[in-house]
């Protein structure tokens, strides 16, 4: 079955990439983008995703666990289906934490090559990367 992601980073070079890995993927149907935490909230509340990857630091007062909160907020109604994956260049507990509560299923960290984003599509469990 063919899914559709959300990509959230404020880095358009991540993305890109992210885009052009992503669509190397079989089971990936469309990919669609944002640079911002606002657009992001703004095509998740027109379209529905089967993943969304988000970056924990994002430029502005929001990060990536703030997304997430936003997430899960809208997807109490389809009980919580969408698959969420935070990436991040550094990680604590705190984030770890936060991350776990918020149901994330994995947590990529940068620098990541296309085995490990395969990986995660296919795993049940939250483990760094």
């Amino acid at each position: 079955m063919s899914k559709t992601v959300l990509v959230l980073d404020d880095d358009s070079d991540i993305v890109d990439l992210l885009k052009d890995l992503l669509e190397t993927m079989d089971e990936i149907k469309s990919v669609v983008t944002s640079v911002s935490f606002s657009d992001a909230l703004n095509k998740l509340n027109n379209q529905s995703f089967d993943h969304i990857i988000s970056d924990y630091n994002l430029s502005g007062q929001e990060n990536g666990i703030d997304f997430i909160k936003e997430v899960r907020s809208i997807d109490k109604m389809n009980n919580h289906k969408t698959r969420i994956f935070l990436i991040s260049a550094s990680l604590d507990k705190q984030i770890l934490s936060q991350a776990l509560y918020l149901n994330v299923k994995d947590i990529i960290v940068k620098p990541f090559t296309l085995d490990k984003l395969r990986s995660v599509f296919t795993k049940e469990n939250v483990k760094a990367l």
